[in-house]
């Protein structure tokens, strides 16, 4: 060893004994009876210190043994002690179990989550059922003792997590937070990131919709393909409902003001979905897209917009004297335009609107194609019901009507989601126009939209200028009245071919059969008017060729005997002949009292199946339990050729499925070629912006 070599180990010797002479100064306790052990742990040995050999690193004090490395996992921490049922300590303790299952929550916003449902006014009942949905079926147990312990826990305020910590609990937190990190998973696409907006209603496990990642679907959890020899079916199974806003508290009529009252005469309160639009619809001036199923009830929903146009309008003032109940309404200051998009329905709406407002005196008419206004009628109407392409012949003309025009406050736009149709172009220069008119003249009018549920609705708001955080309203499938359970059929063979037209026939027999013998009542749409005896008197040749006959028999109802007597007075051989079998059509060329009739006895149960047109969908409000929609191929007259049904009538066809008072699922099935069933199965899902 070189000189300077000894003199270095020699110096750091001297401070060595040093630093044990002063730590003996300290007196540290001893933890146990061997000497040079200490509290902190380690051994202080002088072999152990001591230069032993020269090739010894004195400062080397990380081991060469592979077994010291640390593997870096991390021992979770210990479990805490378990807590008293009912206590908040309990509820997280429980919500931390139910969260490390995979349930896409973390423990606070699950702990949070289950607090707000028990605080909501719901009956035990639903309380049962929404705790289920949120924590799952294998939960119940669980579900059990939180409604028992319900007020226990609402009684107790949630424990928040102290400011001090000691350095153990520290430390076990941070081992916590590594684990979780390491072992989380990702969440899904579509929960991830996004603005939420106030009113956007929307469970993203309703499955109600099909889940889209580009141009790749994937369906919702529980759908089906199957495979059969003469078609290929996708089954999407029916929502949930009633999964959302079930703390909210259903508006009352009795609490309202004169003017609703009296409009509203008959209810006793609004539904789910126009209860949360009441404020902005009835309360503001503030433009809206409403964005809901079918059924939902977005018709009342535009008439709280109505209302709040003519509250501006009548004396006296409905905010000043909420208890007056006699209005004189200044007809002459105001005009409404309701934009529906077949002609059908503006006479549907024109006499619904008619009804409801007439005890004010206020004039309801529809202006379409078939029904012309002079100058004089438009004058004395303060609500006009019309088409796209016909208000858009009226705004069009810088001349004649700009009275008309200039009076509007409100425009209501239904079925908006046509713009992706070929006649958006017409509703996109409509608002373009209201909106320049708006600027030009500084006059309000407000745009109000209604919509079947659409992905894009986004962009559909700031296309008609909507506040997203104020006028944007989104309900998803789960507010349906009754769930709709949907099967996308596509038959084998290329479209129009003759086997095409035989597997169509072949599985709508099929489909029909299966309906009946679960005591279901079926419409059957076809489209065209020869089409409907067709296929009427198709269904029961195979049925009587497959021995099933008895299946349409309604020889058994209680009714049948009095539609027998009053078939025989129906000018309609093909009525007197298919009703006696159980079956009957509809269609538009048929007289109006046959019509009647045939809706009637669909409606009592006595005829088990309706071979019909697309126009009874849009017309007469008569459910089934199921709908079939045979084909997809229609003859259009303008266009001289075959075309593909329209989606809009599609999800009005399906709206029909499900009668709230009898079924709990209603069926809605489209059978197409093979080649339009991914279209169809996108767009009737909402998937198409």
């Amino acid at each position: 060893m070189s000189p300077s070599a000894d003199s270095a180990a020699s110096q750091w010797l001297e401070q060595l004994a040093a630093m044990r002479a002063a730590i003996a100064d300290l007196k540290l306790p001893e933890t146990n009876g061997e000497s040079g052990k200490h509290e902190l742990g380690f051994d202080l040995d002088d072999d152990d210190l001591s230069p032993a050999s020269p090739t010894d690193d004195i400062w080397d004090l990380i081991s060469e043994d592979e077994e010291d490395f640390s593997d870096g996992s991390l021992e979770p921490p210990a479990v805490d002690e378990v807590a008293a049922v009912g206590s908040q300590e309990w509820l997280g303790q429980k919500c931390a179990e139910v969260a490390s299952k995979g349930t896409g929550l973390d423990r606070e916003a699950l702990q949070e989550q289950i607090v707000a449902i028990l605080a909501s006014d719901s009956s035990d009942e639903e309380l049962q059922m929404t705790l289920a949905d949120t924590l799952g079926f294998e939960e119940l147990d669980l579900v059990s003792d939180l409604i028992a312990t319900r007020k226990q826990l609402l009684s107790q305020p949630v424990k928040q997590p102290s400011g001090l910590l000691s350095k153990a609990e520290r430390n076990a937190r941070l081992r916590q937070a590594d684990i979780d990190h390491k072992t989380a998973s990702l969440a899904a696409a579509q929960n991830r990131g996004g603005e939420q907006y106030p009113h956007v209603y929307k469970a993203h496990d309703a499955g109600n919709t099909l889940s889209s990642h580009g141009k790749k679907y994937a369906l919702p959890i529980g759908s089906e393909r199957i495979e059969r020899p003469l078609y290929e079916e996708y089954a999407i199974p029916a929502t949930k409902v009633n999964i959302l806003a079930r703390q909210q508290k259903l508006v009352q009529i009795a609490d309202l003001d004169g003017l609703c009252k009296r409009t509203f005469r008959g209810y006793t309160t609004l539904n789910r979905m126009q209860s949360l639009v009441f404020s902005v619809a009835y309360q503001t001036s503030e433009n809206m897209l409403i964005c809901a199923p079918t059924g939902a009830g977005k018709t009342d929903a535009a008439m709280l917009t109505i209302l709040n146009t003519v509250a501006k309008n009548i004396h006296p003032s409905p905010i000043d004297e909420p208890e007056a109940e006699e209005f004189a309404v200044h007809t002459d200051d105001f005009k409404i335009v309701y934009v529906a998009p077949m002609k059908a329905l503006a006479a549907e709406i024109t006499e619904k609107l008619g009804k409801r407002l007439a005890w004010l005196g206020i004039q309801v008419r529809e202006l379409t194609g078939d029904m012309q206004l002079n100058k004089a009628e438009i004058s004395a109407t303060q609500i006009i019901v019309t088409t796209p392409e016909k208000w858009d012949v009226v705004t069009r003309k810088s001349t004649g009507d700009t009275e008309l025009v200039q009076k509007v406050r409100l425009l209501i736009i239904d079925e908006v989601h046509m713009l992706h149709d070929e006649r958006g172009a017409v509703l996109e220069s409509l608002v373009a126009r209201t909106e320049r008119q708006v600027e030009s003249t500084q006059s309000l009018i407000r745009i109000i939209g209604l919509s079947a549920t659409l992905p894009n609705y986004t962009d559909v708001a700031d296309f008609l200028k909507v506040n997203r955080m104020a006028g944007l309203f989104y309900f998803d499938q789960s507010f349906r009245p009754v769930p709709l359970e949907q099967h996308f059929l596509g038959v084998k063979g290329k479209a129009g071919s003759k086997t095409s037209r035989e597997n169509t026939d072949k599985t709508a027999f099929e489909k029909v059969k299966d309906m009946l013998e679960q005591g279901h009542q079926v419409m059957v749409f076809v489209h065209s008017r020869k089409d409907t005896v067709r296929t009427a008197r198709q269904l029961l040749e195979m049925a009587a060729d497959e021995g099933v006959g008895d299946l349409f028999d309604p020889s058994q109802h209680e009714g049948y005997t009095n539609a027998i007597r009053d078939v025989k007075q129906s000018k309609g051989k093909e009525i007197r002949e298919l009703v006696a079998k159980g079956m009957g059509t509809h269609h538009a060329g048929m007289p109006r009292s046959d019509r009647n009739l045939i809706e009637r006895l669909f409606g009592d149960g006595v005829l088990k199946v309706l071979c019909c047109t697309a126009t009874l969908a849009w017309g007469v409000n008569l459910p089934a339990a199921a709908v079939i929609i045979k084909g997809t191929q229609l003859y259009s007259a303008e266009a001289g050729k075959f075309v593909d049904l329209g989606i809009l009538d599609v999800l009005q066809i399906f709206g029909r499925a499900g009668r709230p008072q009898f079924q709990e699922v209603g069926i809605g099935m489209i059978i197409t070629s093979n080649d339009k069933l991914q279209h169809y199965l996108t767009a009737v899902t909402q998937q198409q912006p």
